[in-house]
Parts: structure tokens; C-alpha cells; sequence
């Protein structure tokens, strides 16, 4: 787990880790290493001296060797990536490595570990079901392969009208399979907020991650990476992971700068050109939804259906989204008020048409 000035964070998902998984690891004879990686680190850290204080005590009363503390302190910011790739490469035989982000809750561990094994070696990885939410309510958008197709794709769909209805029904779609499923469902790429690899596929791919990322796409180009070795990847819905996702204008940047690497690294830079594919798709039409900060969103069904799929997003075209399915819709502030500085937009979808709202925060 990579740490940059998250300490209080980072611990309460690895005491999430432990409470909610180690029985069943250690059942099954798997050891659990953690390795908190420090960027930047401090030289006396309270959160991280308390969960190093608790792993100890934890293994001490059981069996030591199932449960492992490794502290890596690190005086400069290497970045997401970069930290996890230094440790990677200093990993002993190890057969799993778990990525795990510090704002995220995991239960089902164990879950995962029999989905990775269930097709043989060609298995690379596994994920959860993501929820925003505690209560599991919130499904987090499925993360797409960003290959040649999803490019061209999101690219014509800025000038194409037909273009862009179609591939948010394609991702409305696609999504509502993986958040109905019952089982173990195949997907083209997984989310490194938290997901299952196996070492040997890892190194048959080149590796972790790719240095030239230094926050944000490090997973994506390892998706390709998987992808084109031809290494499949599953989600499992008996595994969850609830992940407090926010968003703000800066971690907008961060995301466009990882961008750039991405693209020109697989050969997508002209497709990715603002200038070959101009604005002209008008967004869907909209009603204006205005609530005072700190107060719930809700909004009534507009057709007696009883429980449909609601979505939420940041994008006028509803890609990606994340869903819930009830009634009427009920978004708490704790939730809308970490995406409450970017403007964001509500879909229901029913049999009859889809109705949406663009958010917005009185004054």
C-alpha cells in the first residue's frame, strides 16, 4: 500500500484487510505480507507506527509467519507507480501481489484467490465488486480496456451525435451485466484501486508498472499489457470493495498528464486530437436540479415502475456512471459533497425514455 501523507487512511484499509480476511487466508495456507510503502516519508508517523504496533500484535497471536509487516520509507515522492514498481522488483517468490488503494474498505479476499484459480495459469487477475457506499448501494463504473476502439470511439463521439447515444448505451449495458452478476464474469480490465495478480503474469508482461507513470494509467497500460499477452481477468461480486471515490478540478490535471504518456505510448496520440474530432454533440436535454451544500439529493421517479437503474456521472454523456437501483434516488451530502466541486449529472432509465439532470449547488 502506497502512502503519501494518507497515513490515518491507509491504516484503517489494512486493519479492514486483516480483520475482514487473514482467518480466511490463513485457513487456506496463504501468508499475508503487507507492505506499507512511504513517499516522502516522515520520520515518526503516529497512524503508521499504530498499524505496524497492530500487524505485530495480530501475528504474534497466531501464527507468525502468516502474517508479515515490511516497512519501505522512501525521502522523495516516486509516485504511485514508481513506488510500487521499486517494491515489485525486490518481491521474494511471492505468488499474488494485492493491489490495494489507502481510501478503500476489502471483504472477500478469499473469494478472489478461487476465481483466480478457476481457468488455469491464463487467469492474471481478479477484482471485486467496487461500491461507493458502506451499505452497497452505489456500484462504481466498470474500468474499460482503453485500446484503439475505446479511443476512436470516445473521439467520434464528440462530433457524432449517433456515435455518442451508442456508446453510452454500450456502457450502460456492459456495466449493468458486471453489476447484476452473480459470479465470477470475465472483463477486459481491472481497476488498480484494488485488484488480485499473479506474479508469474505480471512477469510475463514486462512486469508491474511502467516508470514513465507517475500517477494515474499505470493501471490501464498494465491492462493493455495483460491484454496483449492474452491473459484473462475476472471480476468477482462475492468479493466487495467499497472505495471512497472523489474528484476535483486538480485531480482532473493529474489525470491529463498521465494521459499523455498513455497515448503516445500505444500509438493513440491522433486519435486522441482534439482537433480531428471538434465539439459538436449537443448533450442530452436537462432539467436543472439545484440543492443547498449539505443537504441529501433526492429525486422522485418520474413513471410508476417501481426499482429501475439510476445513474450518476460527471460527464454529460453518462460515460462512466455510477449506478444504483431503487425507486426514487437518494444521494447522501457525505457522498455528492466529494464530486461537489465539478459539476456532475443524474440519469433514470426507464422503459419509456431516459430523464436526466445536470446538479447543481445554490450559492
Amino acid at each position: 500500500m502506497v502512502n503519501f501523507h494518507q497515513s490515518k487512511l491507509c491504516a484503517s484499509a489494512l486493519k479492514t484487510l486483516i480483520e475482514y480476511n487473514l482467518n480466511d487466508l490463513i485457513c487456506e495456507g496463504i501468508s499475508l505480507h503487507i507492505h506499507w510503502i512511504d513517499n516522502a516519508a516522515a520520520a515518526h508517523d503516529r497512524a503508521r507506527e499504530d498499524i505496524a504496533s497492530y500487524v505485530q500484535t495480530r501475528a504474534a497471536e497466531g501464527a507468525p509467519e502468516h502474517l508479515v509487516w515490511h516497512l519501505h520509507c522512501f525521502s522523495e515522492n516516486l509516485g504511485f507507480g514508481g513506488a510500487c514498481q521499486k517494491i515489485y522488483e525486490q518481491l521474494p517468490g511471492s505468488d499474488y501481489l494485492l493491489l490495494l488503494n489507502p481510501d478503500t474498505k476489502l471483504y472477500g479476499l478469499k473469494a478472489m484467490l478461487a476465481s483466480l484459480h478457476q481457468d488455469g495459469h491464463k487467469v492474471a487477475g481478479v477484482g471485486p465488486q467496487s461500491f461507493w457506499d458502506d451499505d452497497f448501494s452505489f456500484f462504481l463504473p466498470p474500468t474499460p480496456l482503453i485500446d484503439a476502439h475505446f479511443i476512436a470511439l470516445e473521439s467520434m463521439a464528440q462530433s457524432l451525435p449517433l456515435v455518442a447515444q451508442q456508446r453510452s448505451r454500450q456502457f450502460r449495458s456492459r456495466s449493468r451485466v458486471i453489476w447484476e452478476a452473480r459470479q465470477a464474469i470475465r472483463v477486459e480490465a481491472l481497476s488498480g484501486a484494488c485488484a488480485l495478480l499473479r506474479i508469474d503474469a505480471l512477469q510475463a508482461c514486462g512486469g508491474l508498472f511502467d516508470l514513465r507513470y507517475f500517477m494515474y494509467w499505470e493501471d490501464s497500460d498494465l491492462m493493455m499489457r495483460l491484454h496483449q499477452h492474452q491473459f484473462k481477468l475476472y471480476i468477482e461480486p462475492n468479493a466487495k470493495l467499497v472505495h471512497a471515490y472523489t474528484h476535483h478540478p486538480a485531480k482532473s490535471a493529474m489525470i491529463d498528464e498521465g494521459r499523455k504518456h498513455y497515448v503516445e505510448k500505444w500509438g493513440f496520440s491522433d486519435w486522441w486530437n482534439p482537433s480531428l474530432w471538434p465539439s459538436a454533440c449537443q448533450p442530452e436535454a436537462m432539467q436543472t436540479q439545484t440543492i443547498t451544500p449539505g443537504s441529501d439529493l433526492l429525486m422522485a421517479s418520474t413513471v410508476n415502475i417501481g426499482e429501475c437503474l439510476w445513474e450518476l456521472s460527471l460527464s454529460q454523456d453518462f460515460v462512466p456512471s455510477i449506478g444504483r437501483f431503487c425507486e426514487d434516488f437518494h444521494l447522501p451530502w457525505n457522498l455528492l459533497q466529494s464530486i461537489a466541486s465539478v459539476p456532475c449529472y443524474v440519469r433514470q432509465i426507464t422503459p419509456q425514455s431516459d430523464n436526466c439532470w445536470a446538479i447543481k449547488l445554490s450559492p
